[in-house]
């Protein structure tokens, strides 16, 4: 989604529902793959034990007509097409699978005008963007990725289309050959001079019906022409063309571009129609606004929404000027499952939790006393995301550290390093990326297998139990695996635990510190007795306590030595063996 804006923290709560189209599912069979000899999509409960990789096609991996991949050549221009195309994306699957992750999640794949190289700028919906390949190529990506077990979801747009038809302030005056295909109707958009542009909606309280109306029918960027979905031959084109869509391409998922911006009853039938998971941009911090999103609650659309809220928590007390955590962050915790519990308390695993993507600037572009503090804040940020509830997301060139900040600097072009490993040489070298990028790919490889055995194995999905609490550090666990994290960088925190995962006595690792003595020296035991009314006696009881002591800026996810996770990957992760 293009904006000039972000938008959080309204409390919204049910007036969302106001608006909701009544009109009917259309008569028409929803997309069943198994008619065309598919096997069934993967639906929300199988998804949640996955892990997604964020790309944006035009900057991640190119092929060559001539069959050449990669370069060491940087894209001329980030706010033009740069070349990365569905070709290169399969070239590197084994790049993105061998970090742990098992789907990716792609960028807009039709038609695009000039610039569009993001794909949010539709020009014709039944064209595929020849600057990506053509329908083939993207054929055999699904293809490749099915054979790698892995998961393709696409991205879409149906809340607006491209900004370069020429458009008059009263009328909506076309000219033909720019028209966005097949919407060639002035009917089938949103007058502009009723309601205006959304050059910025911050100001804007979807609690207030005229808000509300402005955030559905105005024009995002102030020039995105806003499709009108009540319109019954807008909504037949879109819902038709997702059904050949989906025919033809047999995506796993959708993310669905821009949720706020439309009413709910036409998300609930994009859902209907396209008969696969389905996850909502709904760029807003208040947890009750996208809750209201889900299907189990009251109105619900759509199987998940990506976790804004999480996100701006993360920011909050992981960036630059980190707040303290004791009493803050359990409540806005608090909050975000709360608003999930409403509904269905499932609903929470199907979030799309991240740290970066191609809307934010990217968190180590935000301003850090140093590269210690960023990286340091940055690995909690990702370590959090990844335990907390839901799917985890990474965008692409986190695993090396990117920091482009603003649109269109935070969608680098991301050949440079492939091109280097391919050639055996060193990536971080500053001579490849022109800046400083730093190899996260063990740490984000470690974060990745441990999700899959200790949450995405399990027959029912682990629940987040609250550890501990302090100024500067927070613990919390799922299952058997329990993750601290810090936020200070002044002192190291020595901090007493009465409640975690563990038996008594088990010897814990710490996994995210596989070349420390850290990692083998997690924590120790002790047992507090608490006597009877200040007088130790019969009825006096004891408590066995865990001590574990934090680095300035550490973050600690904490298993038990004897877990088969520690065995099994030994030897890919590179742990330690530890003297008993």
């Amino acid at each position: 989604m293009m904006r000039v804006s972000s938008w959080k923290g309204f409390a919204v709560g049910i007036t969302l529902m106001a608006g909701v189209s009544g009109k009917g599912f259309l008569n028409r069979e929803a997309f069943n793959r198994k008619n065309y000899g598919y096997p069934a999509a993967p639906n929300a409960e199988d998804w949640k034990k996955r892990r997604i990789y964020q790309v944006l096609t035009d900057r991640f991996g190119r092929v060559y007509a001539s069959g050449g991949t990669e370069s060491t050549v940087h894209c001329a221009s980030l706010s033009d097409y740069c070349g990365g195309n569905f070709k290169g994306l399969i070239e590197n699957l084994d790049y993105i699978q061998d970090m742990g992750f098992d789907a990716i999640w792609i960028s807009p794949v039709l038609h695009n005008s000039k610039k569009g190289y993001h794909g949010y700028w539709t020009q014709d919906f039944y064209k595929i963007n020849d600057h990506f390949g053509n329908a083939a190529d993207l054929k055999d990506l699904r293809q490749a990725l099915t054979a790698k077990n892995m998961w393709l979801m696409i991205d879409i747009v149906m809340n607006h289309v491209a900004p370069e038809i020429p458009l008059d302030d009263t009328d909506l005056h076309f000219v033909q050959d720019r028209i966005a295909k097949p919407f060639n109707d002035t009917d089938m958009y949103h007058k502009r001079s009723l309601v205006g542009d959304l050059t910025t909606y911050d100001n804007l309280n979807p609690r207030n019906l005229k808000d509300l109306e402005k955030l559905q029918q105005g024009w995002l960027a102030g020039n995105l022409p806003d499709l009108n979905q009540d319109n019954s031959k807008t909504r037949t084109a879109l819902l038709e063309w997702l059904q050949d869509f989906m025919t033809e391409y047999q995506p796993d998922g959708l993310r669905l571009d821009a949720c706020l911006h439309v009413k709910q009853g036409f998300w609930r039938e994009v859902s209907a129609t396209a008969n696969v998971f389905t996850m909502c941009e709904v760029l807003n911090g208040d947890a009750v606004v996208t809750a209201g999103f889900h299907r189990s609650g009251l109105g619900g659309s759509v199987d998940s929404t990506l976790n804004y809220p999480l996100y701006y928590l993360l920011q909050e007390y992981f960036g630059p000027d980190a707040k303290p955590m004791r009493t803050t962050l359990p409540e806005k915790v608090k909050q975000i499952t709360d608003a999930y519990r409403w509904g269905n308390a499932n609903d929470i695993h199907a979030l799309g939790n991240f740290v970066d993507n191609h809307d934010q600037k990217r968190f180590l572009s935000l301003d850090f006393n140093n590269r210690t503090q960023a990286e340091h804040r940055f690995k909690n940020a990702f370590a959090f995301s990844f335990l907390f509830p839901g799917i985890p997301i990474m965008y692409y060139g986190n695993e090396w550290a990117f920091s482009g900040g603003e649109d269109p600097g935070n969608r680098e072009d991301m050949w440079p390093v492939l091109d280097a490993l391919k050639r055996g040489r060193d990536p971080t070298a500053e001579s490849v990326m022109e800046k400083s990028i730093v190899d996260m790919r063990p740490f984000i490889k470690i974060l990745n297998k441990a999700h899959s055995h200790y949450i995405g194995s399990q027959a029912e999905i682990p629940e987040y139990v609250e550890r501990y609490k302090s100024d500067h550090v927070y613990c919390f666990s799922r299952g058997k695996l329990m993750g601290c994290f810090s936020n200070s960088e002044s002192s190291a925190e020595k901090i007493t635990l009465d409640s975690y995962p563990f038996l008594y006595g088990a010897q814990l690792y710490n996994i995210l510190e596989p070349s420390s003595a850290k990692f083998c020296n997690a924590g120790n035991w002790a047992r507090k007795v608490f006597p009877d009314n200040g007088w130790l006696s019969s009825s006096s009881h004891d408590i066995d306590s865990l001590t574990v002591t934090l680095s300035p800026g550490e973050v600690a996810w904490f298993v038990d030595k004897d877990d088969t996770f520690v065995s099994s990957n030994r030897g890919e992760l590179n742990f330690p063996h530890c003297s008993e």
